[in-house]
């Protein structure tokens, strides 16, 4: 009996994999409609995970005993990169916002 359930799984992953090339195959050069969808998605999952990964207890506890480890200057500096980050996040929010509006203005 676990034989059959093994050969049927094995059947029924090659019919997928056969459906996956195909998908593949029928327009390598043009991306679908549902791509970029796809990716911001995976994006924003990637975002979440990681936005619990900070708030988890034991990495705001080693955030906090390092924190009280660094001096005034070190606290300065990481202020400062931070803010180069946020800058350089809202630039990329603004480029791809413009992008974007510049493609649909194209598209229509």
């Amino acid at each position: 009996m676990q034989h059959a359930v093994a050969l049927s799984g094995e059947e029924e992953e090659n019919r997928v994999q056969s459906t996956a090339l195909e998908d593949e195959d029928s327009s390598p050069t043009r991306p679908t409609k549902s791509e970029p969808i796809k990716l911001t998605l995976s994006y924003t999952w990637w975002a979440i995970k990681s936005l619990f990964h900070l708030l988890r207890p034991s990495t705001i506890r080693q955030g906090y005993t390092q924190a009280r480890q660094m001096t005034f200057k070190d606290m300065i500096k990481g202020f400062y990169s931070l803010l180069i980050k946020c800058i350089q996040l809202i630039f990329l929010i603004i480029f791809y916002a413009f992008r974007y509006v510049e493609m649909k203005i194209h598209n229509e």
